[in-house]
């Protein structure tokens, strides 16, 4: 069984942050601050996969394969009727270079 964790990117100050879920607040009286906080991330999960280097893969990441082509690709969360999971497939020979979020000259 995969590890389920998550990111988050903060679009009001534009970094990338750990990410804790609505139900580890202990105090129900902060629930409507951690809401509004909420409301300016953009959450990712971690697919349980590592790149060629060992770097753990998140929806949202850049992904590059060295091939006679150079092919890039944005790791996204698909469902579709054959299929439903994480796209690009076998990560094993892929390479983390960035996130769309932090690095959005990578989409160019």
């Amino acid at each position: 069984m995969r590890e389920i964790k998550f990111r988050a990117w903060d679009k009001k100050y534009k970094h990338m942050t750990g990410f804790c879920s609505l139900e580890e607040i202990a105090d129900p009286d902060e629930l409507s601050d951690y809401k509004m906080y909420f409301s300016q991330m953009v959450v990712m999960q971690y697919t349980g996969l590592k790149d060629k280097n060992g770097v753990e893969i998140y929806e949202g990441d850049v992904v590059r394969r060295e091939t006679t082509t150079h092919s890039t690709k944005v790791v996204e969360w698909k469902t579709q009727l054959e299929m439903t999971g994480f796209t690009v497939g076998d990560f094993s020979d892929w390479e983390v270079i960035g996130n769309i979020y932090e690095n959005p000259e990578l989409l160019a």
